[in-house]
């Protein structure tokens, strides 16, 4: 089979990300073992996961092209995966890479390399004072939402675009008196892509905190944080923080707090209007009991108000789950987090008492997703890709039903975001319109027809919409997928999927039908 120039490019990035990562591990994992040895006098063994999955696809889309410039093909993915995980008293580590190569039968794309990569290390270097976090991240992300919106990564779409960020935070924490407690700490921060959606940026962040207790119910904290971050090509940014906070504790169950501080920020501003000032939070934190709790802050900074809700309430065969935020964030800092209503997340907290063991329980909600039309898990797409800063409002709402044979799940969501820095970038999703809202609903039910074999439907709909100009994209998607055990560690699927996107913006409507047949394998 021929690979093109870009194939054999990205083929090779992919065996450079390959060998630096497994090199790195290799260091990694000897310094760890001197460590573990060194603190506890033995070594917790690596756990190590390979798997395989083959996927063929046969799509009469491949590119999802508009009417009348429609192209199939067969599409044949290989997948390999390697899972590393090791956990002992000073050191927690969690990788996963998964690259996909694919090759198109009939040449309408060139054979390619998608890389995804999760990577997460905690480790205590001296007892109870020197920390070191590490995270990396590589993953596929839609551009902007009103141009082509691919579902997968089979399909071929100018409006992707490959993320790749690293987070290094080394810090120092320790104690003084009887509960006072200081901290100091460093965090270097790169984001990256293959587009111009996201350009290179290098962020350097220096933060403290020191803080001790009043009584048996006040605690009080003194926080510092300045932020430098230069971006490839556009001007660079800086912010910085003071901040105290006043902690109330009524009882076990609810946690009152409090916080005032003063903000300085220099990038421009979209409407001109200065980014300095004083700033305060308050909210509280209430848990009355293991099943149900609720998060709750409003606070006021230079572009306006701020909130946060998070509650979550769990019954032996639901859990319902809703969240609101409104804040200044960008998209490094969202690629950076993980997601809050993803359908791992929400499995998670109701499967918690089927499952005691924790690698038990990652397997049988890995097993239920697979049924999913987004098998990586995650409930909202993260549609959009932006070098601004913005002001963020959004609205979650969850339920997961399981029950002996059935798995239900609704999800609902709606986000708005207003561009509060102004660069000038052509490409950027918010050179045309300063603000744009996205909606957002998808269910799911699962049925488990026999002790090795699932049948699922999944429907989802998203409409996005400029409200600055006429920009508007639907898309509405239809998925029915068999998935049979064949063995303890071999598993294979069959998957129809529907899919169809409208738009106003060119070449953003297509329609598509594909079939999906694949094979995942164990070691």
């Amino acid at each position: 089979m021929g690979i093109n120039v870009l194939g054999r490019r990205r083929l090779g990035k992919c065996h450079r990300n390959i060998g630096l990562s497994l090199a790195g591990l290799v260091l990694f994992n000897h310094a760890s073992v001197a460590f573990a040895q060194t603190a506890s006098g033995g070594t917790i063994p690596w756990k190590f996961e390979p798997a395989l999955t083959l996927t063929e696809t046969y799509s009469d889309n491949i590119n999802l092209s508009p009417a009348g410039q429609e192209r199939s093909d067969w599409v044949t993915t290989i997948s390999p995966s390697l899972v590393l995980r090791r956990k002992s008293a000073h050191l927690d580590l969690s990788f996963l890479y998964a690259p996909e190569l694919l090759y198109y039968a009939n040449g309408t794309n060139g054979t390619t390399v998608r890389n995804t990569l999760k990577a997460i290390a905690k480790s205590e270097l001296v007892n109870d004072h020197l920390f070191f976090d590490a995270d990396a991240q590589i993953s596929q992300q839609n551009g902007s939402p009103f141009q082509t919106q691919a579902a997968n990564t089979v399909n071929g779409s100018s409006n992707r675009a490959e993320t790749r960020t690293l987070n290094l935070n080394p810090y120092f924490r320790s104690h003084f008196g009887s509960d006072g407690n200081y901290l100091l700490g460093y965090r270097y921060s790169r984001n990256d892509s293959d587009s111009n959606f996201l350009t290179l940026s290098n962020s350097n962040d220096y933060y403290a905190s020191v803080s001790d207790s009043l009584g048996s119910k006040f605690r009080w904290s003194l926080n510092y944080d300045k932020q430098t971050s230069n971006y490839k090509n556009l001007n660079d940014q800086s912010t910085e923080h003071e901040s105290v906070t006043l902690t109330y504790l009524f009882d076990s169950r609810l946690t009152l707090f409090v916080t005032g501080g003063q903000e300085r920020n220099d990038y421009v501003t979209f409407s001109g209007e200065s980014s300095d000032g004083s700033y305060y939070t308050a909210g509280f934190q209430w848990a009355p009991n293991p099943t149900n709790s609720l998060n709750a802050q409003h606070g006021h900074h230079y572009f306006g108000r701020t909130d946060h809700i998070d509650f979550t309430h769990r019954t032996p065969l639901t859990i319902w789950r809703a969240g609101y935020s409104n804040d200044m964030t960008s998209s490094a800092q969202q690629l950076s987090l993980p997601a809050n209503f993803s359908t791992a997340a929400l499995l998670d907290s109701l499967f918690v008492s089927r499952y005691p063991d924790p690698v038990a329980r990652n397997q049988a909600i890995s097993t239920l997703l697979q049924q999913s039309i987004q098998p990586n898990g995650q409930l909202q797409q993260f549609n959009f890709l932006t070098n601004q800063i913005y002001l963020q409002k959004r609205l979650d709402l969850s339920l997961a039903l399981v029950g002996l044979r059935n798995t239900i799940t609704f999800t609902f969501n709606r986000s708005q975001q207003k561009a509060l820095s102004k660069e000038v970038i052509p490409l950027d999703i918010f050179a045309g319109s300063r603000s744009f809202r996205t909606t957002s609903f998808m269910t799911s039910w699962a049925y488990q027809m026999g002790p090795r074999t699932t049948a699922s439907l999944s429907a989802q709909r998203t409409r996005s919409q400029a409200l600055d100009n006429a920009d508007e994209s639907r898309q509405r998607i239809f998925a029915f997928v068999l998935q049979r055990q064949i063995q303890r560690n071999l598993s294979t699927s069959l998957q129809l999927r529907n899919t169809r996107q409208d738009g106003n913006f060119l070449g953003s409507g297509y329609t598509e039908n594909a079939i999906i047949g694949s094979l995942h394998m164990q070691f």
